[in-house]
């Protein structure tokens, strides 16, 4: 948010984002059909001549996902809706300063990521090591070409937050662990960019923040990143067992260790429930006077 700042293309987006009425008005307010309705909001207001600011201190709070199960929603819609905003961001090239058309895209594409082909590549290349299947050379070609993208987007998201991070104690273990959970979700920021080229429709998933007794099943909210981890580990066994290239190898053990982080994320935003719960109620104890008998 600093970059758009300085690229002059902050999107007013968020729990605490503020705008004038006037300004909605003029825009047509929000389009019910966008996932992420003040994405899409933020790119017709600067159309309309509008400038957006970001403030980097915390003027409000709000309460984020405890389980995976919520968690996966909210950044499945923040993933769709955005690359439903590209499509957007398209029609308004050559319209806007290229700067700022570069940051909103920077911005828009945050939570996609382009891993989804090479992980169908490197899936199909576990069969393809078996001895009894021939391999060629377009199959080294492939499964080289899938490694380096997935290189690239681990080696470029993780300059992403050290840069984020400069200025702050302990900038690497802490980029490290928000890389991590960044990239525990990867397999759900692929398939979003689906959305953009297939024109795939989604509804609208309100991500909960009621304090329940029971947390959803962790299982159901993780099998594929389970399998599909378990099945890269698996071909991490067969290139070391059949002796194929190290880069194959250490794409497939990469992979493998990416996807199975979903349990690290679960992991680090289950404590937000004990945060959530103490929150509301001292929001409660604060407010009581104004609160009705039955909700007091």
């Amino acid at each position: 948010m600093n970059m758009a700042n300085y690229l002059d293309c902050v999107p007013p987006t968020g729990t605490v984002s503020v705008y004038t009425m006037a300004a909605l008005r003029r825009i047509g307010g929000f389009h019910e059909q966008a996932l992420t309705e003040d994405a899409d909001a933020g790119l017709r207001l600067y159309a309309a001549g509008y400038r957006g600011v970001y403030a980097d201190h915390s003027i409000g709070y709000g309460l984020m996902p405890y389980d995976i199960e919520a968690y996966r929603k909210q950044k499945n819609r923040w993933a769709t809706g955005n690359a439903q905003s590209v499509k957007s961001l398209f029609s308004l090239y050559g319209k806007i300063p290229f700067r700022s058309w570069l940051g909103f895209l920077a911005n828009l594409t945050a939570w996609d990521h382009l891993n989804f082909l090479p992980f169908a590549v490197l899936a199909a290349y576990t069969i393809v090591l078996l001895p009894f299947i021939p391999t060629t050379a377009l199959h080294r070609d492939l499964i080289t070409v899938a490694s380096v993208s997935i290189f690239i987007t681990l080696a470029s998201k993780f300059a992403l937050f050290v840069v984020a991070l400069r200025g702050q104690k302990k900038i690497v273990r802490r980029a490290f662990k928000a890389f991590v959970v960044h990239m525990g979700t990867t397999l759900l920021y692929s398939e979003a960019f689906g959305v953009l080229l297939f024109g795939t429709k989604s509804g609208f998933e309100r991500t909960n923040k009621f304090i329940f007794s029971k947390m959803p099943s962790l299982l159901k909210n993780s099998y594929r990143e389970l399998i599909l981890g378990v099945w890269f580990a698996a071909g991490v066994a067969e290139s070391v067992w059949w002796g194929t290239r190290t880069l194959t190898v250490v794409a497939f053990f990469v992979s493998s260790l990416t996807l199975l982080s979903i349990y690290y994320v679960a992991w680090k935003i289950a404590p937000t429930k004990t945060y959530s719960k103490k929150m509301l109620a001292d929001l409660e104890d604060k407010y009581r006077q104004y609160l009705s008998p039955e909700i007091a």
